[in-house]
């Protein structure tokens, strides 16, 4: 049974492969054509135009990490389960600041003690919420599996 889902994905996965070259090869062909649209006008707004373009691409596209696929496909918007754009499950997030936190108290420390001791504290609350965090997401995710 193992061996059904792994062709299946990986057959998926050549399908989405392919998707992307083509899509690849259409975005290459419509910037050809924008750079000979810009090059065949006259010199001097060639880089007014070089900038309009620019900033019609980034107008219309959203940041990358900001837009989502979801398995079907569908373009997102980013947002997570819980609803805040750009979340970072997992509880990454606490523990990322937890280390900034813990190096800024070591170095306060010796300088002002009660303020490097609070700020070793609060490190130390957010590793451990950073670990509640991402065993909860694990669980969670291990039941979504399962249910699917």
């Amino acid at each position: 049974m193992s061996d059904d889902r792994e062709g299946k994905s990986e057959r998926g996965g050549r399908q989405e492969e392919a998707i992307i070259r083509e899509v690849e090869a259409e975005l290459e062909g419509l910037a050809a054509e924008m750079a000979t649209r810009i090059d065949a006008s006259p010199t001097a707004d060639r880089g007014a135009l070089h900038d309009y373009a620019v900033s019609l691409v980034r107008e219309r596209l959203p940041v990358a990490g900001e837009a989502t696929l979801s398995p079907e496909g569908e373009s997102g918007d980013g947002e997570s389960a819980d609803g805040a754009k750009g979340a970072r499950p997992g509880g990454a997030g606490a523990l990322g600041f937890s280390v900034l936190l813990f190096l800024v108290g070591l170095l306060l420390v010796p300088v002002f003690a009660p303020v490097g001791l609070m700020l070793l504290g609060t490190s130390g609350a957010l590793v451990l919420w950073g670990l509640v965090a991402a065993l909860l997401t694990k669980v969670r995710g291990a039941g979504e599996e399962e249910t699917s």
